[in-house]
């Protein structure tokens, strides 16, 4: 039935893709993660905006 090269390629891929999409809906449903009790990383310092060379009248 698979024959030639290109369609046991796309063959393949098309089964990749089904596998994939699989394992995604059954992760996005399932809760199994438990939550971490470390903290959440700090957020980036934001500097105060300055002026600029253009803007000083």
């Amino acid at each position: 039935m698979l024959n030639t090269r290109s369609t046991r390629i796309a063959a393949a891929l098309l089964l990749a893709l089904l596998f994939g999409w699989i394992v995604r809906a059954h992760r996005k449903d399932g809760t199994d993660t438990q939550p971490t009790d470390t903290p959440a990383p700090p957020t980036a310092i934001q500097e105060p905006p300055t002026q600029s060379v253009l803007n000083n009248e």
